[in-house]
């Protein structure tokens, strides 16, 4: 815990000055308001022995002096605790931002989106909350614990002990309370992830969700998770619930005890509840004020302490979260002296393996052995969890072989800069998603400096010019997800994006599953007329898709079954010829 909460508070960084300054001005108002007591007990005593009200304005230009200088002392540090806290809380995002950025998909696949979505709101508020809490009530309430402790000793002598008595009782129960609150606060962050994943699905799905008239499904589900959060809370809550009644009753029956004993040292019968040799010491009216005043700020302290035992205990769970994800170190990271140069789009597999965990017992693909010259055209194809998808994956470093090498270029593929080979690599996957902005915003996610001959090249190449066939032009709305555009549509964008980002190899991942196919074969035609140099990899379902194609690659359970042209494999393989068959009149019933 103590090793998150400095990784987590390390975000501090610029707005440490404000953090800083911000217990000093804590320090200045808690040091002044334990002396005012000790003031108005001199201006209380006054009052009996002054002839004239002007001889009281000394004292009161004293007491007003330091109610001025408690109240700029308070708004000031409230001001610099505000600024630090919200600077802590956008630092300390966008160091989560980008900790997950750097991520490869074995880090994020041991993170839900809904848990990390949770990390950066809800846990980061909290955060948040626990440490402008630090910076004002945790120092600000012991300080005014230890200086009223001393100032009660020193107004009203041994009476004092009747408040000291009191902190360790209270302070044990605070911590049996916090020990069996902390279970249930810990579970409530796991039901937010829940009650995350249930609203990213329902808003994501939500066309699916209508279609199978699903909505009350939804709504019981996520009121079930609604309703686990509560019940978690209540349990929490109930059990902090204590910590009030407790305080009242200890600080009544403390105040209580104080002015009796305090009355009977006044009226000099103290005595008769014990031995004659005790000194209980003298005590005037004035004095026992200004201990009661005194005994009330001890007690309140403990109060302070209590709600702050209470945030801390949500706080630290939340803190250990989001410690989590700054604590994980991404498993694809650059090489100490990385080539930042991909010379063509050539691609061998010699004997790669991989598999998605270590301790898994099954590869995902197995012993691929594959030879792809820079410029050529290579489909694969195989039925669903043959490992297509999984294959290409590797090519652009989204994940590491386990066994075997892979050679982009005619380099090792771990030897290249990420950002390189990542660059030199263009994905367009089955499931395709547009940004929100316009058709020219999202082209420039292949290429920010663009332009639009470019764009309007990649766009006539991906077939789908009829989109900016309008007075908009590449400034058309796009709405988030691409929603106004149907699934062929937004294919062919995307498409169209990866041709613009000018990449070394372009895979489409089964990305034309949604276009007719007279528009894939145009596709395809001007892909290999107008990017002579690109090596084109396409995953299909469809053998019209790759039938043209310089080498075919026939996966099977993870595994190649066959590599050859489409005549070849006509003739040769099982699989090739049944799934060419299905998909012909010959195939048909």
């Amino acid at each position: 815990m103590i090793k998150a909460m400095i990784k987590v508070f390390r975000s501090v960084r610029d707005y440490k000055p404000y953090a800083i300054i911000t217990p000093l001005f804590m320090v200045g108002e808690t040091a002044v308001e334990c002396t005012l007591p000790f003031f108005m007990s001199f201006f209380v005593g006054k009052i009996e022995t002054i002839t004239h009200i002007y001889e009281l304005l000394p004292y009161f230009l004293i007491l007003l002096a330091l109610t001025a200088i408690s109240i700029t002392c308070g708004v000031m540090g409230g001001r610099f605790a505000s600024i630090a806290a919200s600077g802590f809380a956008k630092n300390l995002r966008n160091d989560l931002y980008e900790k997950i950025e750097s991520f490869s998909f074995e880090n994020i696949d041991r993170f839900q989106a809904s848990s990390l979505v949770t990390r950066m709101t809800t846990d980061v508020g909290n955060a948040q909350m626990s440490f402008a809490m630090v910076l004002r009530i945790v120092i600000r309430a012991p300080l005014m614990l230890i200086f009223s402790a001393v100032m009660a000793f020193i107004t009203g002598g041994q009476m004092a002990w009747l408040f000291i008595i009191t902190i360790p009782v209270i302070g044990s129960v605070f911590v049996i309370i916090a020990r069996f609150a902390m279970k249930y606060f810990r579970r409530v962050f796991k039901r937010y992830d829940a009650l995350n994943e249930s609203i990213q699905e329902n808003v994501s799905g939500m066309r699916v969700v209508k279609s199978f008239v699903r909505e009350q499904y939804e709504k019981e589900k996520f009121i079930k998770a609604s309703n686990n959060i509560a019940s978690d809370f209540i349990k929490a809550e109930k059990i902090v619930a204590y910590m009030n009644p407790m305080m009242n009753t200890a600080i009544h029956v403390v105040y209580l005890l104080c002015m009796f004993f305090s009355s009977m040292i006044i009226f000099n019968t103290v005595k008769v509840l014990g031995p004659e040799q005790w000194d209980w010491g003298e005590l005037s009216i004035p004095q026992m004020s200004a201990l009661l005043t005194y005994g009330i700020q001890i007690l309140m302290s403990i109060m302070m302490i209590s709600m702050i035992v209470t945030m801390l205990v949500m706080s630290l769970e939340a803190i250990r979260r989001i410690g989590e994800v700054l604590d994980e170190q991404p498993t694809i990271v650059n090489p100490i002296n990385p080539i930042t140069e991909v010379p063509d789009g050539s691609v061998v597999f010699d004997n790669v393996c991989f598999k998605y965990k270590k301790e898994a017992e099954r590869y995902a693909v197995k012993n691929i052995n594959i030879n792809i010259k820079s410029g050529e055209f290579v489909g694969i194809i195989g039925s669903t969890g043959s490992g297509k998808t999984t294959l290409v994956n590797l090519i652009s470093r989204l994940y590491d072989v386990s066994e075997g090498r892979l050679l982009v270029g005619g380099h090792d593929v771990k030897d290249y800069d990420l950002k390189t080979i990542r660059d030199s690599v263009s994905v367009v996957l089955q499931k395709n998603y547009l940004f929100s902005g316009t058709i020219r915003s999202n082209m420039q996610w292949g290429d920010k400096s663009a332009t639009d001959e470019e764009i309007l090249n990649a766009i006539n190449i991906a077939q789908i010019s009829e989109v900016i066939n309008s007075e908009e032009g590449l400034d058309r709305i796009v709405e988030q997800g691409g929603t106004n555009f149907s699934g062929g549509q937004k294919q062919r964008l995307c498409i169209a994006r990866a041709v613009v980002k000018k990449p070394k190899i372009i895979i489409l991942d089964d990305s034309t599953s949604a276009v007719d196919t007279k528009t894939d074969k145009k596709i395809r035609k001007a892909l290999k007329k107008d990017l002579p140099h690109m090596t084109k990899i396409v995953i299909a379902q469809r053998i019209s898709s790759i039938e043209d194609a310089d080498q075919i690659i026939v996966l099977d359970n993870g595994e190649i079954n066959a590599i050859g042209t489409h005549k070849e494999l006509l003739k040769t393989n099982e699989i090739y010829q049944e799934v060419y068959l299905s998909q012909t009149q010959k195939g048909g019933n």
